[in-house]
């Protein structure tokens, strides 16, 4: 593991000894990148390819995908997973087979711009156990809401109980999604 000492993180880069700011160089010329980066080679790549598409693969079948032994792939992922570099594994849900077959995603617009707003705000909306995620984003909107419903009346149900009359929320963009492409994979893994 490779990481460069007394630097300390930013949001957009580091700051160096020097007290200038750094940031990470392009992908490709790592020995000039300023950032705590862990060095991979190509069997952690290649684990994480294979992850990343099947995160149930027995450890015996990884390591004969990959051309280790059991023990040396074993200690790779678990490497992987304390540095952070694999954050966990889940199961990929129908939710149309649970009733929810519908997906809204909501754009909010706040009142009051501050951190402490919209990190309540988001708090609130995900302790409703059918938002699968918010987002905080820029432009016109501050926060996207996406949720599962059965249909537009438990959508206008949600919209009326925990929107329309939150004196948070100053405006709601609500939109249906029709179809969905979704990558199964957090983006492409490997050089």
């Amino acid at each position: 593991m490779r990481l460069l000492k007394k630097n300390v993180l930013l949001k957009s880069g580091y700051r160096g000894e020097d007290g200038k700011r750094k940031f990470c160089a392009p992908r490709g010329t790592e020995k000039d990148c300023l950032c705590p980066m862990i060095s991979l080679d190509s069997y952690d790549w290649k684990i994480l390819r294979i992850l990343t598409s099947d995160g149930r693969i027995a450890n015996n079948k990884l390591a004969e995908r990959i051309g280790l032994s059991a023990t040396p792939c074993w200690n790779r992922v678990k490497r992987l997973e304390d540095e952070g570099i694999i954050a966990g594994y889940k199961a990929i849900l129908d939710w149309s087979k649970l009733g929810k077959q519908d997906k809204a995603i909501i754009d909010v617009a706040l009142k009051d711009h501050s951190a402490t707003t919209i990190d309540n705000f988001c708090s609130s909306m995900m302790s409703d156990e059918w938002v699968l995620s918010t987002r905080t984003i820029a432009g016109e909107m501050d926060v996207e809401v996406t949720l599962l419903v059965s249909g537009t009346a438990e959508l206008d149900q949600f919209l009326r109980s925990q929107l329309y009359m939150n004196p948070l929320v100053k405006t709601v963009r609500t939109k249906i999604v029709i179809g969905e492409n979704v990558r199964r994979m957090s983006g492409r893994v490997g050089h």
